[in-house]
């Protein structure tokens, strides 16, 4: 009883990383969640974007509870309330890491370790005010419930509703993960296979038990492997040891943390099933395909890596105090690595919309550039573009791929003077490093407001 109070205590000390290793400034996506959020508990389910200064865009809001859940912790507590919110997800998703570590191990202080190391992973990128937060939880819990192979499998179904309210385009996963179990129990002949085909078809059954149907159902087979959102967006690019340093560090970390599950198998290989090396293989593809998916081999793939673990620390793990002593180096690790405390406020922008609150400016079309538009939304100023890239092409929204212009504008395929003209455009915010910045800089567009690197031009 001693032994699990003291690994309890240790456990419940891994949340206290996220402290040290989050970094909202770089969160942009938080505030089209929270006027999404605001929008639903005031008037209920869009079906045309609202946000924008585009008009007769379609639209599914595809992460629609999560936005309500962030609204509710931001308009109780502000900042803080988001920081809460984060918290405690990361604090559920080290419980449950904990809790299929050791299911799989049979060792406390190997499942305390590895859950401990997990999480340190997964704040490096991957703990931040979004959705796929919560689905990485709910798809954990799944894979958690399968490997159990109990009855519990029954609440499967219970987690693909919740899964679909806040995190449509992750839906699809639930079922990927679903195969590799599948796969494992017709090839040994088990009659359980009934049993998780009957869960399996119960769970996509609960799937149109949403305010979009099938369009939420099926809204990431529309812009998955889009290559404009491919280039934009970092974390949606593919495994490549040359390029942007966030895509080579995440590249090199996929890259020895596989060999490490390799090597891992073929030492451990009497206790890896099938469905635990079709589970490394597959999201290891998509990793490879897509560097997003480095949190799902994190949380799917990683825990499994604590046979080697238990096999290379059993004898030299004593007592309580050497697990102490991981956790005090990976704590002292955080501290370098963060140098301080961030929040997820938009320093720069905040005084761009102090400068268009008293200027007057609220009927002014302006163009902005792609990670500025959620906060000028939020603070009331329609963008032309804002960070929920799918939703700005023209497969998704039946009008216009405003995403595909945004990119040719930036790489000089269209004439930026022809694009101003056609919006009619009266200012222009921009960011000394865009592409943008440079071809009004050398024209006789107006300087009128700047704070740091953030330009207001006038045309």
């Amino acid at each position: 009883m001693k032994k699990k109070h003291t690994i309890g205590f240790l456990f419940f000390l891994l949340p206290m990383f996220f402290f040290l290793f989050i970094s909202f400034s770089r969160e942009s996506d938080i505030w089209f969640l929270l006027s999404h959020g605001k929008y639903v508990l005031e008037h209920g389910f869009p079906h045309m974007e609202f946000l924008t200064m585009h008009t007769g865009l379609h639209f599914v809001m595809q992460q629609w509870l999560f936005s309500c859940v962030c609204y509710f912790f931001y308009h109780i507590a502000g900042s803080f309330g988001i920081i809460l919110m984060v918290g405690i997800l990361n604090v559920f998703l080290a419980l449950f890491l904990y809790k299929q570590c050791l299911q799989l191990c049979h060792n406390s202080y190997t499942s305390c370790l590895v859950a401990a190391l997990i999480d340190v992973l997964l704040e490096l990128n991957f703990i931040v005010p979004r959705p796929q937060m919560i689905s990485l939880l709910f798809l954990l819990i799944v894979v958690f419930l399968l490997e159990k192979g109990d009855k519990s499998i029954y609440g499967i179904p219970i987690l693909s509703f919740f899964l679909i309210q806040f995190h449509a385009s992750m839906w699809p996963m639930l079922f990927i993960l679903f195969f590799p179990f599948l796969l494992e129990e017709i090839l040994h002949k088990n009659k359980r296979v009934y049993s998780l085909l009957g869960v399996f078809i119960l769970s996509f059954l609960v799937g149109f038990l949403n305010p979009y149907g099938i369009e939420a159902m099926t809204y990431t087979f529309h812009f998955y492997g889009i290559k404009t959102i491919n280039l934009l967006i970092d974390e949606m690019q593919h495994f490549s040891f040359v390029g942007d340093s966030v895509v080579v560090f995440n590249s090199v970390l996929f890259f020895f943390l596989m060999i490490i599950f390799l090597y891992s198998i073929i030492r451990n290989k009497e206790n890896y099933s099938i469905h635990s090396i079709c589970l490394f293989l597959g999201i290891s593809f998509m990793t490879f395909l897509n560097l997003r998916n480095l949190s799902l081999f994190f949380v799917i793939v990683m825990p499994y890596s604590c046979f080697l673990l238990k096999k290379e620390v059993t004898g030299k793990i004593y007592d309580k105090y050497y697990l102490i002593g991981v956790l005090m180096f990976l704590l002292l690790f955080g501290i370098f690595y963060q140098k301080g405390f961030y929040t997820f406020q938009n320093d720069e922008m905040e005084h761009v919309v102090q400068y268009l609150d008293k200027q007057n400016y609220e009927e002014v079309l302006f163009f902005n550039d792609f990670n500025d538009g959620a906060y000028l939304e939020y603070a009331g100023y329609p963008a032309y573009i804002d960070s929920r890239a799918e939703v700005f092409l023209k497969k998704m929204n039946h009008k216009e791929d405003i995403l595909e212009e945004y990119y040719q504008v930036l790489t000089g395929e269209i004439n930026y003077s022809d694009f101003i003209q056609k919006y009619h455009f009266q200012l222009l915010i921009v960011h000394q490093n865009s592409a943008f910045y440079h071809y009004l800089d050398s024209s006789h567009y107006t300087i009128v407001y700047q704070y740091k690197d953030v330009f207001v031009f006038e045309t």
